[in-house]
């Protein structure tokens, strides 16, 4: 073989053996790499509304909101109280008057939904278990008169998600003494937590109509339950905790705004001395009213306005439920009233939204689910009850009329999401 010959081979070996190290690379990186697995479909997410229908009470599911008709004949679960219900993670609970059992029930992935467990509750409730609390993402606390109006208040603390009594017990609410031959009478309000107090709101009235000036709270120790103390405060005449379950409102800066329902709500609306309705504030850390505070609904938006109920969406915003005072009396309290408004509790600033007035007035658990602010528009004039969805980063224009529920009676209490994992 000549010298060019031998030179050749060479060239070629080496081109092979490239050729044959690119090759194991390649089948390397084709073994270890391989084409990535379709990305799983998103599951559908579950709702789970608490509402009144036909003179019953249901927990009714439904993975569209936002077209279309939701019925619940055959579909929903029959529940106790429906307008009651308090939710926390995957969890809603429920306390059934005529059992006196309380009960929780799971929400399924897959848009089922069954009871859990149950307590009974005839040694910790009198009746009805008047003022039902979520108190933290931990705690439900249950309030009951153990005779209406009377002082004795007996209390049961439930531990969640376990579902088991913590701790239970009685005080004595406050009392006002007789005066100008009326006998002050007390009811149990609903109740938050604020720092190691108890914020109680409450209201001092006779069977005759009359109802003691400003507005009142019982402030507790907490968690002992202890040293009931009585505040008040005369920037207005109102009800504080009775009228809603959607009362207070906890800021960032651990500030507490409390709704307060101008008047006497029960005893006497429409008539010329109804006044208007705003927001109180006890500040982080206090145990007060605080004096340089007042959001005066009516002096803010220029017309007679109360507050029925106060909803946290984040931050210093609410979405409250209002309406004009002037407008109605006991034979239309509950027609087309009600409408929404977005407050800023530390400006003052009240944007209220365009959807139309409502009679939507028990619709007391909103959801606040990704940005959006579910509940309910009743019409009383239409006889319709749909799902109402708002945009809490929009305008007075973002809002979207959504799925309508069919069937007789309707009523929107509460909306719930089901966990997706």
């Amino acid at each position: 073989m000549n010298q060019t010959n031998h030179n050749l081979l060479r060239k070629l070996s080496r081109l092979l053996s490239i050729a044959l190290v690119f090759t194991v690379i390649s089948c390397s990186d084709n073994s270890t790499s391989p084409d990535p697995e379709p990305e799983p479909e998103p599951e559908n997410q579950y709702f789970t509304m608490g509402i009144g229908a036909g003179g019953g009470n249901y927990l009714l599911t439904s993975d569209e909101l936002l077209t279309g008709e939701i019925s619940p004949e055959g579909n929903g679960l029959e529940v106790g109280a429906g307008r009651d219900l308090l939710s926390e993670g995957r969890y809603i609970y429920d306390f059934d008057r005529n059992t006196k059992n309380f009960i929780q029930y799971e929400m399924i992935e897959d848009g089922t939904i069954q009871e859990v467990a149950t307590i009974l509750g005839t040694e910790y409730v009198a009746d009805r278990a008047n003022s039902k609390n979520k108190l933290d993402e931990n705690t439900l606390l249950y309030l009951d008169p153990v005779q209406w109006g009377e002082p004795e208040v007996k209390w049961v603390r439930i531990s969640i998600p376990e579902f088991t009594v913590h701790s239970s017990g009685s005080f004595n609410l406050p009392t006002i003494a007789q005066t100008e031959d009326v006998n002050w009478q007390v009811n149990v309000g609903r109740a938050t937590v604020h720092g190691d107090k108890l914020v109680m709101g409450t209201v001092y009235y006779d069977l005759d109509g009359n109802y003691l000036e400003d507005a009142h709270a019982i402030v507790l120790d907490y968690p002992g339950m202890t040293n009931p103390a009585l505040i008040e405060t005369d920037k207005l005449n109102a009800e504080l905790g009775i009228t809603s379950d959607a009362n207070y409102v906890h800021t960032d800066n651990g500030d507490l705004y409390i709704k307060a329902s101008g008047g006497n709500f029960w005893g006497k609306p429409g008539t010329e001395d109804q006044p208007g309705g705003g927001i109180l504030r006890i500040k982080a850390g206090e145990t007060d009213f605080d004096d340089s505070y007042f959001l005066d609904l009516t002096e803010v938006l220029g017309e007679p306005t109360n507050i029925m109920h106060l909803n946290h969406v984040s931050g210093n915003t609410a979405i409250a439920m209002l309406f004009n005072p002037s407008e109605m009396d006991w034979s239309n309290y509950e027609g087309d009233h009600y409408y929404y408004a977005k407050i800023n509790l530390e400006t003052q600033e009240v944007t209220p939204y365009d959807v139309p007035t409502s009679g939507s007035r028990l619709s007391r658990y909103p959801l606040v689910h990704d940005g959006m602010f579910y509940t309910f528009l009743k019409s009383a004039a239409n006889s319709t009850t749909h799902v109402l969805r708002i945009d809490t980063e929009g305008g007075p224009d973002a809002y979207t009329v959504g799925a309508r529920l069919v069937g007789e009676n309707i009523i929107g209490y509460s909306i719930f999401a089901h966990p997706t994992e």
